[in-house]
């Protein structure tokens, strides 16, 4: 496994995992901090837990060109070392899941989640999308009018889950958001397709294994 931070040229941070030829799928990460630092602690902890999960990341920060330019250039990345659209989701940590939501509608990817703390509804999403949010940002009336309609037109799989604020650092000293990491790991592990296994994609070229 290797974690590495940096920086792009336009000055986004980028954190990236690579679990060197083990991981199953692949997560675009954006992630909204207050400076660098607070920045890598939220990225190391998002790519530690995904990690957990056999699921390599590239994470990136707001940016100067907004959140859709820095979560193209996290899936950018990740399609550049060989992930396919159905085996790349996106998630998003920050103040509000319009960015995820708008992101998602943009990108090749096969699922989304979020945390964050305030719940904005915008649009309908065009993959699988689990929204996380802090208990104080969700008004039960407006989540289940917008939960009807996106489940009658748009016919994907959302869930809104009231959860622990967003994590300041990694790990958690007691441990309050196990849960939400767990429901994350779980919702791309049912949602992404895993990456072929060497024989199969030998099988798939029609080269069968040596005998």
């Amino acid at each position: 496994m290797t974690l590495t931070h940096g920086v792009a040229p336009d000055g986004t941070p980028v954190t990236e995992l690579d679990l060197d030829g083990l991981a199953s799928s692949a997560v675009a990460v954006l992630v909204e901090a207050s400076d660098e630092d607070a920045f890598r602690r939220l990225a190391t902890q998002a790519a530690l837990s995904l990690a957990d999960r056999g699921l390599e990341c590239t994470v990136a920060g707001p940016g100067r060109a907004g959140p859709l330019a820095s979560a193209s250039r996290a899936l950018t990345r990740l399609t550049d070392r060989g992930w396919e659209p159905d085996q790349t989701g996106l998630l998003c940590f920050g103040r509000s899941s319009a960015d995820v939501l708008t992101a998602a509608a943009e990108l090749p990817v096969a699922a989304a989640a979020s945390w964050t703390s305030v719940l904005e509804l915008v649009g309908e999403p065009r993959v699988p999308w689990l929204g996380l949010v802090g208990a104080e940002g969700v008004e039960p009336e407006s989540v289940r009018s917008w939960l009807s309609t996106v489940r009658r037109r748009a016919r994907v799989h959302v869930e809104i889950v009231p959860c622990a604020p967003l994590p300041a650092s990694f790990p958690d000293a007691d441990g309050s958001h196990f849960d939400a990491w767990q429901r994350i790991g779980e919702w791309f592990e049912k949602r992404l397709a895993p990456r072929p296994t060497p024989l199969a994609v030998r099988h798939d070229a029609g080269n069968p294994p040596p005998a």
